[in-house]
């Protein structure tokens, strides 16, 4: 049974912003979350993935222009799918999407590292190699390595998970950056905010 949405992620964000640009920012969001659970499912859902991994690979080449764009008609369950919980667009204003814990915080971070190291110029000479192979920021974050090694452990090689992590993980993100260093959203400042749990007891009023 897919697991239900546990958490929240909180990016602070500008108004008056041009209704195609915002498209563009829900668009690039929703791709990075569902890229992302997408790529869990590939590389590491066990032997019940191993059929879906073989009927993908066989009809869309990863590296393929034909490679669906709705990943999550495929690998994410409606239960699964990323929700605008709030929006505020003022001046300062915010988005909160509420979905799975993992792919949000894999979207976190990206935007925080992305924010801390855009003014490096090596870092960002560089940034094209990383993306031909596994040698990119997504390795820094533990969620994603045990992804892999758990992709290696069922026999997927480093040749077939670089660009299933490219493609639906790494592309969609650095979409998501570029919208960043427009000033759509300040990355730097995003929050993860957890659910509380079904067994979690109520809040207490507050005295009056």
């Amino acid at each position: 049974m897919p697991a239900t949405r546990d958490a929240i992620l909180h990016i602070p964000a500008e108004g008056g912003v041009e209704a195609e640009l915002l498209r563009d920012l829900l668009g690039s969001v929703n791709a990075a979350y569902s890229g992302y659970l997408a790529f869990e499912r590939l590389v590491s859902d066990g032997p019940s993935a191993r059929l879906s991994r073989r009927y993908l690979w066989r009809d869309w080449p990863f590296l393929g222009p034909d490679w669906p764009n709705d990943t999550d008609n495929f690998l994410v369950s409606p239960s699964e799918r990323l929700i605008v919980a709030r929006v505020e667009l003022a001046s300062p204003g915010f988005w909160e999407f509420l979905g799975l814990l993992n792919p949000l915080e894999v979207t976190r971070k990206y935007l925080e590292d992305r924010h801390r190291r855009r003014q490096d110029r090596e870092y960002r000479e560089d940034a094209e190699r990383r993306r031909l192979g596994l040698e990119n920021d997504l390795l820094e974050l533990d969620v994603v390595r045990r992804q892999l090694e758990i992709g290696r452990e069922f026999g997927l090689s480093e040749d077939e998970i670089a660009p299933i992590l490219n493609r639906l993980v790494q592309r969609p993100l650095d979409q998501l950056g570029a919208l960043q260093d427009r000033g759509l959203i300040d990355g730097s400042r995003a929050e993860i905010r957890m659910l509380p749990g079904p067994d979690s007891e109520p809040p207490s009023e507050a005295p009056q």
